[in-house]
Formats: C-alpha cells, sequence, structure tokens
C-alpha cells in the first residue's frame, strides 16, 4: 500500500523560512509499518505522487484548499482513499464529511490511525483517534529533505518535544491536546540530527513544565549550540529559569505578549498577568536573551485605548523584532462557538463570509508600525541563523 501525508502551501514564505511539516513527520513514524509511506510538502513541491491512500491535514485558512486537492485526487485516481484530520477538521468533522472525504479524524491519530490503514473496511467514516499519553521520538530525515528547510545553515534544526498547551485561552484551541517527549526521547531525538549547529523548538510553550525543561536544559548546555524557544512571557520572570536558559544556549524568545491590556487578557481567559510579563523580558535582556513579540490585535472588547496602551507599554521594553497577528474566532475556539458577537467584529465578517480584516484593524495596524520605536517588524520564523 502506497501512502502520501500531504502538508498545504497556504503558508508558503520564502524558501528559506520553511519549517519541516513536524506533525506529519511524527505521523509517519507512526504508521511507517502500514505500507510505503512518504511525505508531500505542498509548499516546496507542486507535484503530488500516486498513492493509495492519501492523508490530508487542514487548519482553516487551509481546508478550502484541501477540498479543492480532494477533488482533484477523485478526478485522477478515483480509486485512491482520502483521509483528512487536523485542527479544522477535528472542530467541524460533520463538515469534512459532506465535503467528500473518505475518512475524517478527529483529535490525533497516531495509535487509531495504523488500526485504520490495516482494516479500512471495519472502520467509520467519521474516527474519534485515541490520545496518545506521550509523543514519542522520530528521525526527521527519515523522511523529509533537510535541503528544502535550509535557514543560514544546513545544520538549523526545527523540532517539536511537546504539542499542544494546557492553558485556555479563549481565542486558541491548542489546550484541546496536550502531550509531551519524555525526556530520554526528547535527547533521542535531538542526537539524531548529527552536528548541530543550531536548533528551532516550535513547542508551542517550552518552559511549559519547569522540572522538564531544567532538565533538557542540562543537557542542551553539553550540547553547547544555540537555540529558539517559543513562551509566556510570564515564565522570564525567574531568575533560575533564565540562568539555564542563558547558560544552555537559548539565544531568542519569542514571547506570547499579545496586547499590554490586561482588561483584554482577562477578557481572554489567558491567565497572563501583563506587569509580571514585562518584568520577565526585561530580566530577559540581562542575561543576553533577544526577545521577539507575538501581538494580537481586534481582540474582543479592542479600542483605540488599548491600542495605544499597548504601544505605550512595550516602547518602554527591550526587545529585538515582533510580529503582527489579526485576531479571528477560528472554529474550535470558545469565541466561535456561539459566544462571539460576528456582526460587529473588527477582524472579521461573519461566519459564513469567509475571515478577512475591517478597515478598523488595518489603521491599528498602521498605528502599530508608525509608534512602535526603534526594532523592527517582521516574520519570527525568518530571521538570522535561528
Amino acid at each position: 500500500m502506497k501512502i502520501v501525508l500531504v502538508y498545504p502551501s497556504y503558508e508558503k514564505l520564502l524558501i528559506q523560512n520553511l519549517d519541516p511539516p513536524l506533525d506529519l513527520i511524527n505521523i509517519a513514524n507512526s504508521i511507517k509499518q502500514c505500507g510505503d509511506v512518504s511525505i508531500c510538502d505542498l509548499r516546496v513541491t507542486n507535484e503530488l505522487p500516486e498513492a493509495d491512500v492519501y492523508g490530508l491535514t487542514a487548519t482553516t485558512p487551509a481546508y478550502s484548499q484541501m477540498v479543492t486537492l480532494l477533488r482533484k485526487i477523485k478526478q485522477e485516481n478515483p480509486n485512491s482513499r482520502v483521509i483528512i484530520g487536523g485542527h479544522h477538521v477535528s472542530a467541524l468533522p460533520f463538515e469534512s464529511l459532506t465535503s467528500g472525504f473518505d475518512k475524517v479524524f478527529v483529535g490525533e491519530c497516531e495509535i487509531t490511525l495504523p488500526q485504520v490503514l490495516k482494516s479500512w473496511d471495519k472502520t467509520p467514516a467519521l474516527i474519534n483517534g485515541e490520545m496518545p499519553w506521550y509523543l514519542p521520538s522520530y528521525k526527521i530525515h527519515e523522511w523529509v529533505n533537510k535541503q528544502n528547510y535550509v535557514r543560514s545553515s544546513n545544520n538549523v534544526y526545527s523540532l517539536i518535544l511537546s504539542r499542544g498547551c494546557v492553558f485556555d485561552c479563549r481565542y486558541c484551541a491548542s489546550s484541546k491536546y496536550f502531550r509531551k517527549m519524555e525526556i530520554a526521547e526528547a535527547i533521542k531525538t535531538i542526537t539524531s540530527l548529527g552536528n548541530i549547529e543550531g536548533l528551532r523548538f516550535m513547542d508551542e510553550n517550552f518552559l511549559i513544565h519547569r522540572q522538564r525543561f531544567l532538565e533538557i536544559a542540562h543537557f542542551l548546555k553539553e550540547l553547547s549550540a544555540p537555540y529558539f524557544i517559543f513562551c509566556r512571557g510570564e515564565d522570564l520572570d525567574d531568575e533560575s529559569i533564565l540562568h539555564n536558559l542563558h547558560s544552555s544556549g537559548c539565544k531568542v524568545v519569542s514571547v506570547g505578549f499579545e496586547t499590554a491590556s490586561q482588561h483584554l487578557h482577562n477578557l481572554s481567559n489567558t491567565g497572563k498577568d501583563v506587569n509580571k510579563m514585562i518584568r520577565g523580558i526585561m530580566k530577559a535582556r540581562d542575561y543576553e536573551i533577544d526577545i521577539r513579540l507575538n501581538l494580537m490585535i481586534g481582540l474582543p472588547g479592542e479600542t483605540w485605548k488599548t491600542i495605544k496602551e499597548t504601544v505605550d507599554k512595550i516602547n518602554q521594553i527591550d526587545f529585538v523584532s515582533y510580529s503582527i497577528n489579526y485576531f479571528v474566532p477560528y472554529p474550535g475556539t470558545f469565541w466561535y462557538n456561539g459566544t462571539f458577537d460576528f456582526d460587529n467584529a473588527y477582524c472579521v465578517c461573519g461566519k459564513d463570509e469567509g475571515y478577512h480584516s475591517h478597515p478598523q484593524i488595518e489603521q491599528w495596524q498602521e498605528y502599530f508600525l508608525s509608534n512602535i520605536k526603534g526594532v523592527s517588524h517582521s516574520n519570527v520564523s525568518g530571521r538570522g541563523l535561528l
């Protein structure tokens, strides 16, 4: 059986800015005993190999592309079977069934997918994937050509050692799925890379478990390679964490800051303390760690007052770059599930009209770009070694 896992091209950037499809690599690793398995990343190729089974993945922005791809596959190879999973599908599974996919996966699939592939006719069209307790180790080079994901060096690698998040922010659905690699498996995954000049950890919050981070940091210190992480700003308000980040080689931290308005954080149930975030960021600079801020405009409750409050406060702290994201109430989030006033939103039109920005959002973004001082606006995934 020939199985091809397909990654969408909606987020295609400059080739040197791409990260490998780490989630698909993990899935491919789980089904390698089921047949001839490969990954097709549509960001780096337009050629879709022939297969008996296609496994597609989709967030909301990529879903329409995957429906188009489904139709193309069925037209060119009517006997092939097409499975889809991912965040959008897990939030709206019945929509995916009506689109014509042969099977739809809700949740994680590493345990259940091998069973489905071996007993296709005995499994239903809608499948609830069994949640694994841990994230297994994997070898990136078994599944993708690293030349397609080169940054400033052939030996800078992107990895993920945990999936999802334990927090319950109302603009995000990641809290529904969280698991991590055991320490030994994490070390095994890193050492499988061979010569390493830099690492980019793509975990949503690398510091989510303090003791686990400290154990991994001990290994990274011996590895002696610079690395990049994502985390919450308040996690940096801890001298022990900062000392271990610095001594183990952390050079860049990308902070999910969103807004400097405590009111908006409270409305979105982030659990974040703005003053503690700012304090942590300032301390991190004392340890020679570069900070990149991820900002979000248009959150429920956003006004010109909160926009100006954010700009005023972040102009008082030290960071090297920032990215601006528009708030969108994606399927699966609290705001999407009947609790958001779509008709009066700044960021979107109605649920059935697609997602696009209101002119007010563009004005706020222009205010950010014109008034945030002394740093660059950039895509955080595409700058420098890390």
